[in-house]
């Protein structure tokens, strides 16, 4: 195997070339772009197995090369979504029958000037993607490939993972200068983390889910499910500012919520932060309301939840019989297709032909 041949300067630059030129919205760029990822032969996510994750890794990209023209290869370090909250040093939680979780170190307000320091921001997870990428490039011989973040969650569900979360929310109204004083805290270092993914294991090109890729000079990827179980008050006051600081931070967000938040849009309008697109739910949240609030200049990622299976039966379904018909034509759309999804044959055919100009 040589990778190099396997993908060529002239594959990697043309592909490349095309996905810059649909984030910066460049006038030739294409309306949709379908990448799609061999996932069913070589899964990638949450594999506790170190050396498992490796070799899926480097099958993946091989396999992937030529599924669609615009898969770029990449490595995706996937630990859970306990990824951020790991450096407070709660206790780690990992069934043989279920995904990893960790318990709170908050359960009331006393608990927060106990709040240990984080933990280097560069060590833990980090560390562990970082090791773990320079055994793929090792392998392989080469470093042109690209590595998603670890699950990257947000500063709200970051501290929800931290803080019992009824607790949380009691104290947003009791106590809302301690949950201000560990909002900031979560938030100054996740923005020390995503500096150390991209300098100590990019380059980065995108978060866990979906499979965009997004080149960490123009954004960066993260997760923002307390969203919906909030008020639009209680957002603006404690969610919205701090999405803000970690978007400016890293130079523009792509944000994965998959519950009910358009009652939250016009506050994330509001907010000025540099919002790249969403990775969202129907028909938990419309994309005609996105597009109502936000308009064209965003990427439009969406999936179905079990109420959407029930109305359009699977996301190929909704694509042929809901989403071509309502979406604005001056919207983009990424549409990111595992070959292990039921529909993937299905999804890949209704995407070529009606969202891809």
């Amino acid at each position: 195997m040589n990778f190099n041949e396997i993908f060529s300067e002239d594959i990697i630059d043309e592909r490349e070339k095309k996905l810059r030129g649909f984030w910066n919205r460049e006038s030739d760029s294409p309306r949709s772009i379908l990448q799609v990822h061999n996932g069913k032969e070589f899964p990638v996510r949450q594999i506790e197995d170190d050396e498992t994750v490796v070799k899926n890794a480097i099958n993946q990209m091989i396999s992937s090369r030529d599924l669609s023209d615009d898969y770029l290869p990449w490595f995706g370090p996937d630990f859970g979504t306990i990824s951020t909250a790991v450096y407070w040093g709660g206790e780690e939680v990992y069934p043989e029958d279920s995904c990893a979780y960790i318990k709170p170190i908050i359960y009331d307000v006393d608990d927060v000037e106990r709040m240990p320091n984080p933990v280097d921001a560069a060590l833990k997870d980090v560390r562990r993607a970082k090791i773990l990428r320079d055994k793929v490039r090792e392998r392989i011989e080469s470093d042109r490939f690209w590595v998603r973040s670890v699950d990257f969650q947000g500063p709200l569900s970051t501290v929800g993972l931290i803080w019992e979360q009824t607790d949380l929310f009691c104290a947003m109204v009791t106590d809302p200068d301690l949950v201000h004083k560990v909002m900031q805290n979560v938030t100054n270092h996740l923005i020390l983390m995503a500096n150390a993914l991209k300098s100590e294991v990019g380059p980065q090109c995108g978060p866990t889910w979906p499979y965009v890729w997004l080149p960490d000079d123009i954004g960066f990827g993260f997760t923002e499910d307390l969203m919906p179980l909030m008020s639009p008050n209680l957002y603006k006051e404690f969610g919205a500012p701090y999405l803000k600081q970690l978007a400016d931070a890293v130079g523009g967000a792509f944000i994965h919520c998959c519950g009910e938040f358009e009652h939250h849009l016009p506050v994330l309008k509001e907010s000025g932060a540099n919002i790249l697109g969403f990775d969202y739910c129907e028909p938990h949240t419309r994309t005609e309301a996105i597009y109502d609030t936000f308009g064209p200049d965003l990427v439009y990622h969406v999936g179905i939840s079990p109420q959407g299976e029930k109305l359009w039966g699977d996301t190929a379904g909704f694509i042929e019989n809901h989403l071509s018909k309502v979406a604005a034509k001056d919207m983009r759309f990424y549409f990111c297709v595992d070959t292990d999804f039921i529909d993937a044959a299905e999804r890949i055919d209704v995407v070529k032909r009606k969202m891809i100009d």
